[in-house]
């Protein structure tokens, strides 16, 4: 859940939402790779050293064997290439050891988009047409489709607020390739699902009607900040009544930051909220809760667009995406924006990380897609970053749109 998912650009997978508790993580690396040291200037950019740089070799985190019915704490949304048409069938994965090995739970006929758990137990998935509830860990769901009153709609992440909130973010739009995007769509449920009722979306630009929604997140002081955007351009948006009502924000997110097409968002702690995307500004903060925002992008060279961000404290963060020349990325800050890291992940083809999840400051995952390849990008770590490895899928997976992982 939480916080974050991929690009979707036109149709790419991006993700991030984010829990008070919670928030997305990247996973990447591989086991017995040479690691080069990366460290940063007194500037804030990242510093790969003028002068020949030491190696060291570094062992993998190691994963513990579980069975596939052992109590699960990582979960992720995810395609096999021989259903790649625009809303082809999509598989659950439930992982037991956080992101190292994984073992597929549910097929869903519908195209699922993102995922979320609030504990052991209870999670929501939700896609084109689908709204997915589980009470066991994800070995079991059940439709909630007939529960939401919206006569179409095409969900792409799910999002917690307090003991009993749970919204789903997208557009309520009819599968593609009939409508691009918009009007943007918010679900919200009280009652673990039995009724879904579409939330009060105010806006005063043209996105307010053509765009789709792709992220969300909710303060632990209970303020919800939704991201995405569409061919009118970007749109965020701000409830301060446990999304109830959603005000746009748009105007004060981008003026003075040029940012283009959010893609995720994450919230910390009672105001501290972080949205990433593509444009000169691909890191924007607020740290009150969504009423003001500053560029945190100082530092950050040849990333071409973020998916995907996940903060486990107002200083810690990581966000994921792709680079300039096509190759997954994720960034490490330690002082909240100021300073950003690259950390160094495992040889891969063209790919990018479109969604991640620290659900501690140790244990993230982070997934995505490879070009020119039928397997998923799917890493893991347990010390903060300094070793990303691959993950086991156990099947041939073409892409990895989102994942959940709690503590």
């Amino acid at each position: 859940m939480d916080s974050s998912r991929h690009t979707r650009g036109p149709q790419r997978p991006y993700k991030s939402s984010c829990h008070p508790t919670m928030t997305r993580a990247i996973l990447l690396g591989v086991g017995g790779i040479l690691f080069l040291l990366v460290g940063c200037g007194d500037d804030g950019h990242e510093d790969r050293g003028s002068s020949p740089t030491p190696s060291l070799t570094a062992t993998a985190p190691t994963p513990t064997a579980t069975a596939a019915s052992a109590s699960a704490n990582t979960w992720a949304i995810a395609r096999r290439l021989v259903t790649l048409d625009a809303d082809g069938a999509s598989l659950i994965l439930r992982s037991a050891d956080r992101g190292a090995t994984w073992n597929t739970a549910f097929t869903s006929v519908k195209k699922l988009r993102g995922i979320g758990f609030v504990d052991s137990d209870v999670g929501w998935a939700v896609g084109t047409e689908e709204i997915l509830r589980s009470t066991d860990g994800g070995l079991s769901w059940s439709s909630q489709r007939g529960n939401a009153t919206v006569p179409t709609l095409r969900l792409e992440d799910v999002a917690f607020g307090g003991d009993s909130l749970v919204v789903a973010v997208g557009a309520e739009a009819p599968p593609l390739p009939v409508s691009p995007s918009g009007p943007p769509l918010i679900l919200r449920t009280e009652d673990m699902g039995l009724h879904w009722t579409p939330a009060a979306i105010t806006g005063n630009t043209p996105a307010a009607q053509n765009s789709a929604l792709r992220d969300a997140c909710f303060t632990a002081s209970g303020v919800g900040i939704a991201v995405g955007f569409g061919v009118t351009g970007s749109f965020v948006v701000r409830s301060a009544n446990s999304g109830r009502d959603w005000v746009e924000i748009t105007q004060e997110v981008v003026r003075g930051l040029p940012t283009t097409n959010p893609t995720a968002v994450a919230c910390v702690g009672n105001s501290d909220v972080w949205i990433v995307g593509q444009g000169t500004t691909i890191v924007a903060h607020s740290s009150d809760a969504g009423i003001s925002w500053v560029d945190r992008s100082a530092g950050i060279s040849s990333v071409h667009e973020l998916f995907a961000v996940s903060f486990t404290d107002p200083l810690t963060g990581w966000v994921g995406g792709t680079t300039d020349t096509g190759t997954a990325v994720i960034l490490n800050t330690r002082d909240g924006g100021g300073v950003w890291v690259r950390q160094v992940l495992p040889e891969t083809q063209s790919s990018a990380i479109v969604a991640l999840q620290f659900a501690t400051p140790l244990d993230g995952v982070a997934v995505g897609a490879q070009d020119s390849t039928t397997h998923a990008l799917s890493l893991y770590t347990n010390d903060g970053g300094a070793r990303w490895a691959t993950a086991t899928l156990g099947s041939p997976i073409f892409e990895l749109s989102d994942v959940s992982s709690i503590p």
